[in-house]
């Protein structure tokens, strides 16, 4: 998260102007909406919770919100500065008249390894299996390196501008994301019609619902989330 410098009490010669100041500046990023609504923080922990299996101790449908560490780190995804750009840009030249300000997009971020059918599929999809289960138990120090990435796979997103403020230089975009965990996504190999086999057992499938908002600048340099 980032914005302004913040100034001292000095330049502003007594308290009060120095906090009036203070609420004046601009604070950047993903927006804290309070209390954390999910206590999964990383990677590793969420991928022993659906390891453990039956739903338990990771719920079938979790939900994740801004504030939420394991947001953040999704946030700061590839897919998600690329977008970040776009809507921002979109944002800079029409303003709410902006084509994703009426209507959100729809993108996907896809995992790695190629589907059934492709030439090696099955090499390079253990390979790509390999780097995100290498992601998720390092939380992104070795395999792929968005933890975030490394545990979800393959999900799917939207992306709109909720406002913009030209006098105060500031855009507010909404984000959503929706993933299933499950065996095919832990390996690329095994069929998602395998699922029920595994309701009562180790690795049983579960959801993730994520939804959040991020105040930025209004300036097209805006592309990565710190």
């Amino acid at each position: 998260m980032t914005g302004a410098s913040v100034p001292s009490v000095g330049q502003y010669g007594n308290f009060q102007s120095f906090l009036g100041k203070l609420n004046s500046l601009e604070i950047y990023g993903v927006i804290d909406e309070g209390l954390p609504d999910s206590d999964w923080e990383s990677s590793r922990e969420l991928f022993f919770g659906w390891l453990w299996g039956g739903g338990y101790p990771l719920k079938s449908e979790g939900n994740f919100r801004g504030g939420d560490k394991f947001t953040a780190i999704l946030a700061s995804d590839k897919t998600f500065s690329t977008w970040r750009s776009i809507l921002v840009a979109q944002a800079m030249k029409d303003g709410m008249n902006a084509p994703n300000a009426k209507a959100a997009v729809a993108f996907k971020y896809e995992d790695k390894g190629p589907e059934p059918g492709s030439p090696w599929w099955r090499f390079n999809s253990f390979r790509g299996a390999v780097a995100d289960l290498s992601g998720s138990l390092s939380n992104g120090a070795l395999g792929t390196r968005n933890s975030a990435d490394a545990f979800l796979g393959t999900y799917s997103a939207t992306g709109r501008i909720v406002s913009v403020n030209r006098n105060k230089g500031t855009v507010q975009l909404q984000f959503t994301a929706e993933n299933q965990s499950d065996w095919r996504s832990a390996t690329h190999l095994i069929p998602r019609n395998w699922n029920p086999y595994f309701r009562d057992t180790f690795g049983a499938a579960t959801k993730q619902k994520f939804s959040w908002k991020e105040n930025l600048p209004l300036n097209s340099c805006m592309c990565v989330m710190r």
